[in-house]
């Protein structure tokens, strides 16, 4: 709760929750969060240019 807010990072993810609980009347109460790593799941294919022009090149022969 102590972490900056990611799309304000001047105010904490505490002082948004209050701040929402004060304009919507209501009471909020965080559950739970979802850690996400830059980058996470993007895996990135490698490949030999060489090796697959030749392989290209031998199925049209």
């Amino acid at each position: 709760m102590d972490q900056p807010y990611i799309r304000d990072q001047n105010i904490t993810v505490d002082e948004l929750v209050k701040t929402t609980v004060g304009q919507l009347g209501e009471n909020l109460k965080v559950r739970r969060f979802a850690r996400f790593v830059l980058g996470e799941g993007i895996e990135k294919q490698e490949s030999n240019f060489a090796e697959e022009v030749e392989a290209q090149t031998k199925a049209k022969s």
